[in-house]
């Protein structure tokens, strides 16, 4: 991801977890969103819903 930001030259921000990711994307409002499917115990799906919600 730190690739990413410097070819794109676009912030990217990291979180641990599903609430962390909430708190990020309710903060930043991002244009863009890339998620990890392989977190361990979070349901990437409801995460969406949530995301797509804020």
């Amino acid at each position: 991801m730190k690739a990413a930001e410097r070819i794109a030259r676009c912030q990217v921000f990291e979180a641990e977890n599903d609430r962390q990711a909430l708190l990020r994307v309710k903060e930043c409002e991002p244009q863009m969103v890339i998620l990890d499917f392989h977190l361990p115990s979070v349901n990437i799906r409801r995460l969406c819903q949530k995301i797509k919600k804020s």
